[in-house]
């Protein structure tokens, strides 16, 4: 049960892959998207019988870096702003993947 927990909250951590409208993107100078997150977020679990995995976000004006550390599973990639809209109460951040010991390369995530 408790690995299930972990993976649903790393699920629910993670950014999801899916298609999206591109629409009403607020925009700095010079066509930069605006993210507004900001830190660095890092979270650890346990994988029974493997180990512990350790994640971090890192936010960055224009894109998200993602790494993923452990004896289960280890990456790094970016993904790069696309857009940002909010309608109502709905905030949607877009970018695409870059990098990854298994390619992000041209893979939207969505938060």
């Amino acid at each position: 049960m408790n690995i299930r927990k972990n993976v649903l909250s790393l699920l629910l951590c993670s950014l999801v892959m899916v298609a999206c409208k591109k629409e009403n993107p607020k925009e700095m100078p010079g066509n930069s998207i605006v993210t507004p997150m900001s830190g660095h977020y890092v979270w650890n679990f346990e994988i029974p019988g493997v180990g512990n995995q350790e994640s971090h976000l890192v936010f960055y004006t224009d894109s998200i870096g993602y790494v993923m550390a452990g004896p289960a599973y280890s990456t790094n990639y970016m993904m790069n702003a696309l857009r940002y809209t909010e309608t109502g109460e709905e905030r949607r951040w877009i970018g695409l993947g870059k990098g990854g010991s298994m390619s992000k390369d041209g893979v939207h995530f969505v938060l």
